[in-house]
């Protein structure tokens, strides 16, 4: 069995990357808060596909850090409607 913690949000960032051969992303990561998802939904890449989802990262507060230490980096994209 596992044991789960609960961290705060601002210790927890997800990563996610264009993977699309038509696009100019150059395979950028892109590091998103969980807040962010509420408004924004999943990140797109610069030609409003879908980035997929590569991993999630927790900060390592362990070494005396605050305790809500997350560099996010959050890239948004305006797509026309269709």
């Amino acid at each position: 069995m596992k044991n789960w913690k609960t961290v705060k949000e601002g210790q927890v960032r997800s990563v996610w990357q264009c993977t699309h051969k038509d696009c100019g992303c150059d395979k950028k990561e892109v590091l998103i808060d969980p807040s962010w998802y509420n408004s924004n939904g999943t990140p797109v890449c610069e030609i409003g596909q879908d980035m997929d989802y590569i991993r999630t990262e927790i900060a390592d507060c362990s070494e005396g850090l605050e305790d809500d230490l997350a560099i996010v980096e959050v890239v948004m994209v305006e797509v026309a409607k269709a």
